[in-house]
């Protein structure tokens, strides 16, 4: 029997986004093991993490290959705007 305390499954989305993309596309999704393993590969490859679970409530639903559907535009164009202030933080040698 499960416990209705039991916490629930990791979930990960991993975007990836370019100039000459129309939008950020999913690329690689998981859940459990699967979401833990593409968190350990961001963290090895100094990739931003960033934890919104109502984001992720609607990103896990899309397809790989899927790109994100223009109600999200603004939320991720607010993120990505986010990850490269810190990326720079990062390179200029600041704490964040």
């Amino acid at each position: 029997m499960t416990s209705p305390r039991q916490s629930p499954k990791r979930r990960a989305v991993a975007l990836h986004y370019r100039h000459d993309l129309p939008a950020p596309m999913v690329i690689a999704k998981g859940s459990g093991r699967a979401a833990e393993r593409l968190i350990e590969i961001a963290h090895d490859h100094s990739i931003a993490i960033v934890n919104r679970p109502e984001l992720l409530d609607t990103l896990v639903m899309l397809e790989l290959g899927d790109y994100i559907p223009e109600e999200l535009y603004r939320m991720i164009a607010e993120l990505l705007a986010f990850v490269r202030q810190v990326d720079s933080r990062k390179h200029d040698g600041a704490d964040s």
